[in-house]
């Protein structure tokens, strides 16, 4: 019993469910996965270049950092996403945002392009670049798609400073 102001008393009761909650630590948030380190191998390295190329192209732009999520590369300006790259089944495929005007067009007309899962309905779109079928890659249209992509992901005053 705890007395209070007026003199009566009252009753202190401490419920399992209170005690509990008392108990219980705070929980810690999980860590952030760990960016890649400079000049580590990607498990993505292969033959012919490809991702080294890709890798060359996306690095160039202001801030432009790598980082292995989901398995693959992304490249990212200010952790967002602006690219990535990753290879099934032997062919190599990357992924870019565009308009929606655009991403409309290149699927229908290409049919290297596809609307990217999860992501195409922002705009996004996969681009197969290495199929034998395909023919050799056009490394200039590879830049000119990812450029695009970075101009739309990146703040203002960054991608002011890239040149189409």
């Amino acid at each position: 019993m705890v007395s209070t102001k007026a003199g009566t008393t009252k009753s202190t009761k401490t419920t399992k469910k209170t005690a509990t909650k008392k108990a219980k630590a705070p929980t810690k948030k999980a860590a952030p996965p760990a960016k890649k380190a400079a000049g580590r191998a990607s498990k993505m390295e292969g033959s012919g270049g490809t991702l080294e190329r890709f890798r060359a192209i996306c690095m160039g732009f202001p801030e432009a950092s790598e980082v292995e999520a989901w398995g693959h590369p992304t490249f990212r300006v200010r952790d967002k996403i602006f690219a990535a790259i990753g290879r099934e089944n032997g062919v190599w495929s990357f992924g870019v945002k565009t308009t929606f005007e655009m991403q409309a067009g290149l699927v229908a007309t290409d049919p290297r392009f596809t609307i990217a899962k999860y992501v195409g309905k922002h705009g996004w779109v996969n681009v197969r670049i290495d199929e034998p079928n395909d023919g050799p890659v056009d490394w200039n249209e590879v830049r000119a798609l990812v450029t695009g992509s970075y101009k739309m992901i990146a703040p203002k005053t960054l991608a002011a400073r890239v040149d189409d």
